[in-house]
């Protein structure tokens, strides 16, 4: 089991869906340098980190189901135009576009409510809607809870590599968000994932 994560990394999907999935309780605190509130996706430079903002900042201490995301500021705007920006040129992104901008517009509120949102449009994206892993709450299930940070998500790679839109430049980045497995790999590529 790990946690709820935004966007999560393509290993810890993976994992959730072979194993006893996403902990959607949140009663465990809020981390810090977690994928609670960041991902990493593949842009022209090498890898991007799109974190969002939470209220109380560094200084949070509540539980994660309780964490709010700071509307403060323009962090949407700013990763969609990340997104769009690093995924205009694969073969899926305008399959994907509308509906994944249209989920940038929604207001946020939670945390963990933003994530599962994200969660259940990457399901839908990939043709895996209604997978029963992310009502899991069993607080003892072995997987990898707070075992894949933004620190070491490349130790974690877990799956062959894919045609990246900036492979050439960048070489095969392993384990980014599975929004770059959704873009340049897409439902037809599943079993690159062991699915």
């Amino acid at each position: 089991m790990t946690e709820l994560q935004y966007f999560p990394s393509i290993a810890a999907y993976v994992s959730s869906i072979r194993g006893p999935g996403f902990d959607t309780r949140g009663d465990e605190p809020f981390r810090r340098m977690s994928f609670r509130n960041r991902c990493i996706i593949a842009a022209a430079n090498g890898p991007l980190t799109l974190s969002i903002p939470v209220e109380g900042g560094r200084g949070v201490r509540l539980p994660y189901r309780d964490v709010m995301i700071c509307e403060g500021g323009d962090w949407r705007a700013r990763h969609w135009k990340s997104i769009a920006s690093a995924y205009g040129r694969s073969p899926w992104f305008f399959h994907h576009a509308d509906r994944l901008e249209a989920l940038f517009r929604a207001p946020a509120g939670r945390l963990m409510a933003w994530n599962l949102a994200c969660l259940e449009w990457v399901d839908a994206a990939l043709g895996l809607e209604g997978l029963e892993r992310r009502n899991v709450s069993i607080p003892d299930a072995p997987g990898l809870r707070d075992a894949i940070t933004p620190r070491n998500y490349r130790e974690y790679a877990s799956c062959g590599p894919y045609t990246q839109v900036f492979f050439e430049k960048t070489g095969f980045l392993p384990n980014l968000s599975i929004l770059d497995f959704v873009m340049c790999a897409g439902r037809s590529r599943l079993g690159l994932l062991g699915l």
